[in-house]
């Protein structure tokens, strides 16, 4: 399924959108007046969570790669 697929289905207007991350891979995008997230869907990894007003409260390594070559170094497995 592509990510136009998953915006097409699954988009909630501008607070839930799907694209393809700069690292590789697709991901969930969340934006809210609480703040925003970005979540891998492989592996289903939350990558970036920002509080609005607030910096950044995950750390994902600059070397990590989202592709299907290896396994994700950073950001919080969702169970």
């Amino acid at each position: 399924m592509t990510v136009d697929d998953l915006n097409d289905q699954f988009s909630l207007s501008a607070t839930l959108t799907f694209a393809e991350n700069a690292r590789g891979g697709p991901v969930a995008q969340i934006e809210t007046s609480a703040g925003s997230a970005t979540i891998a869907l492989k592996g289903a990894h939350v990558l970036s969570w920002q509080p609005s007003g607030a910096t950044q409260a995950l750390y994902l390594s600059p070397y990590a790669r989202l592709d299907d070559e290896r396994a994700m170094r950073g950001g919080v497995p969702v169970c």
